[in-house]
């Protein structure tokens, strides 16, 4: 199964968590994984299997925005950034027979407090025609230090990853939300 792992961020614990990710699929089979910027649509074709990832932070930036408006005129108005993932996953065409997963790396909490990038992948995602084949995860960092997974999520990284892998490769789309 050809995989490509996308993610964004700047911390490194996305990166961590992708690289994790891609070992276990180069067990599947050829792997590309790298930063959104690194990886080109045109790259996925003949991917049957995309991961995307990212840190939550990016992510509630721009939900922070839209949660505090009150006039429609004003989120008419706003446009999120279009570079990173977001920005990515706007320009992915629909694939109806891809099979897809997401994770986020964020700081320990109450999901409905810190929000999840995961889930908003995994609804955009969705949206394009994709086959989720697992929930949403995240995986947490140590407070304060984004570049730096809490102990014990490196392992756990890898077990969902077995997962991801093993529902991929039967194709069990979950749905979520």
């Amino acid at each position: 199964m050809r995989t490509a792992i996308v993610y964004e961020g700047t911390q490194g614990s996305s990166a961590a968590v992708a690289r994790i990710i891609a070992a276990e699929a180069a067990v599947h089979g050829p792997v590309i994984v790298g930063e959104v910027h690194e990886i080109p649509l045109a790259e996925l074709d003949g991917v049957e299997f995309l991961v995307v990832g990212g840190p939550t932070h990016h992510w509630e930036d721009w939900a922070d925005v839209a949660r505090t408006q009150s006039s429609a005129h004003v989120l008419r108005d706003f446009h999120p950034p279009t570079d990173g993932v977001r920005g990515w996953l706007d320009h992915l065409p629909p694939r109806p027979s891809f099979s897809a997963a997401t994770f986020d790396t964020r700081e320990p909490g109450l999901r409905v407090l810190n929000g999840t990038a995961a889930l908003a992948l995994y609804r955009a995602l969705r949206r394009r025609g994709c086959h989720l084949v697992t929930r949403p995860a995240s995986f947490l960092v140590k407070p304060g230090q984004m570049s730096e997974l809490m102990e014990g999520e490196q392992e756990r990284a890898s077990s969902w990853a077995v997962q991801v892998f093993r529902r991929a490769e039967h194709h069990h789309p979950v749905r979520v939300g």
